[in-house]
């Protein structure tokens, strides 16, 4: 299990067999996910709900399915760094 930043806590990519990955991550309680893409490449877009300027420092748990695309998967996040910009990371990445 990682950890990153002030947007996303742990994180835990593992297999569940049959070209099948389980994304667990964790996110600040005051935020929203979402999480999009096919054929093996997803980014789960990380973002404050309306209203918060700063990120909780509680967490909590979120999970995602995943499919792998030609025994490839790639899942990134993308989150605020703080800024008006975003920043797109860690990128998970599996290759059979």
């Amino acid at each position: 299990m990682s950890t990153t930043s002030a947007y996303l806590g742990s994180y835990d990519l593992s297999s569940s067999g049959n070209n099948t990955y389980t994304l667990n991550f964790t996110i600040p309680d005051n935020c929203n996910c979402r999480s999009t893409g096919s054929n093996g490449l997803y980014c789960i877009d990380i973002d404050l709900n309306s209203g918060q300027t700063q990120p909780s420092t509680t967490f909590v748990p979120y999970t995602e399915i995943y499919a792998s695309y030609n025994n490839a998967l790639s899942v990134t996040f993308d989150q605020p760094n703080g800024s008006s910009k975003r920043t797109k990371k860690p990128t998970l990445t599996i290759a059979q």
